[in-house]
């Protein structure tokens, strides 16, 4: 330790003329707590740098392709996220998506998938990664997209109406009923990809409903770490197309 100061203290009045030895040691002592205290202060920097990025993870989806390095989307810079408490389980309630068909319930479901489609630019289609061969394009120029999240309330959209068949398809023909099979396994496999994407950890327990009961019930009290829906649905809004966009190019109806 001595020779450090004394190898300081020699920098320090290196160029100075002969001081007198206390003044070489007061130059010393006041070296060594310059270097203390910068020490101490770019502990601080990187401390508070830490615990920035630390913040900015806890506020992002951990399935985000920001957050993982994946695929960009236009969407992304608009996007928060939250803590939510709700939750399907021990609830006997319908939401307004779910249940018979009512008039309600189809215009709700409208709403939901309405901002489907949206022209992407060519900067955006660009940094997205997406294939530019045989695209299609729309009447402004720009090119037909649509977020994943989009297709995923489609295939549902598509199961819930399978479900209610007499409603929506009273009069269902073989060869329609082949086509709605194919459609809806596509369905199936794409909503399979997105859960075991996103790994929803939330604890679910068990309770008996009533001493006669033979099976239990799930319920859960769990919060989940969420897209708040508001940001996507403004974002989508703000961009989309008409439920049937006009083309440009080879043309065929979007089911």
């Amino acid at each position: 330790m001595g020779g450090e100061y004394t190898s300081l203290s020699l920098l320090l009045e290196k160029g100075r003329s002969s001081p007198s030895p206390s003044t070489g040691q007061n130059e010393t002592r006041k070296g060594s707590f310059n270097l203390i205290r910068t020490y101490i202060l770019l502990l601080h920097v990187l401390l508070l740098g830490l615990i920035a990025v630390l913040w900015d993870g806890n506020n992002q989806d951990p399935c985000s392709p920001s957050t993982k390095g994946g695929s960009w989307s236009p969407v992304q810079e608009s996007i928060d996220y939250g803590i939510i408490s709700e939750n399907s389980l021990g609830s006997h309630k319908f939401s307004r998506y779910s249940g018979p068909p009512t008039d309600d319930q189809e215009e709700a479901w409208y709403q939901l998938v309405r901002p489907v489609f949206f022209s992407a630019t060519y900067e955006e289609m660009s940094k997205a990664g997406e294939s530019f061969e045989n695209a299609t394009k729309v009447a402004d120029g720009g090119y037909l997209a649509a977020l994943g999240v989009y297709h995923e309330l489609h295939c549902i959209r598509r199961l819930r109406m399978y479900l209610y068949q007499s409603h929506y398809y009273p009069n269902l023909t073989d060869a329609q009923a082949k086509y709605l099979e194919g459609h809806l396994d596509h369905c199936l496999e794409t909503l399979r990809l997105t859960i075991m994407c996103h790994g929803n950890s939330a604890m679910a327990s068990f309770t008996w409903s009533d001493t006669n009961s033979r099976k239990p019930v799930a319920r859960s009290n769990s919060r989940s770490f969420c897209v708040k829906w508001s940001t996507i649905e403004e974002w989508s809004y703000s961009r989309m197309l008409p439920i049937t966009p006009s083309f440009r190019g080879p043309g065929a109806m979007v089911a």
